[in-house]
């Protein structure tokens, strides 16, 4: 079981706002030792986000009332000094353009849908070490 930098499991924002697609990706990241929080637009996660401590964020670009980039937006404006929430953009629009306009906002890496489960891990394992 791979451990969160605090010695404990990561624990994960997920904000998806398709059930399917957050089933699956919830069950990828429990499968690679992450307890996760289901948050089904940006508003709803960014309630979460000011709530309660995540190691590391999943975010959908398109979803209802604040989509990811809102998302990205807003909690950056509100982080505070010295924090950093790694932020992980979800899309099935894997343009080089969504991309950079991903980095410039703030997020701190890009995952196609579908999710590879490699790759997640390979994310995971990286922001949470």
């Amino acid at each position: 079981l791979p451990q969160g930098g605090k010695g404990r499991q990561p624990h994960v924002l997920m904000a998806e706002d398709n059930d399917i697609n957050a089933k699956v990706l919830s069950a990828l990241l429990e499968g690679v030792g992450c307890s996760v929080i289901w948050a089904r637009n940006g508003e709803e996660a960014l309630s979460l986000a000011n709530q309660e401590s995540f190691d590391l964020a999943f975010v959908d670009l398109r979803m209802p009332v604040l989509d990811g980039q809102g998302f990205t937006r807003v909690y950056r404006e509100q982080e505070s000094e010295g924090e950093h929430l790694p932020i992980i953009a979800l899309t099935a629009n894997t343009a080089s353009e969504t991309r950079d306009q991903c980095i410039q906002l703030g997020m701190d890496e890009f995952l196609a849908k579908p999710v590879d489960s490699q790759r997640l891990k390979e994310v995971v394992d990286r922001f949470t070490s």
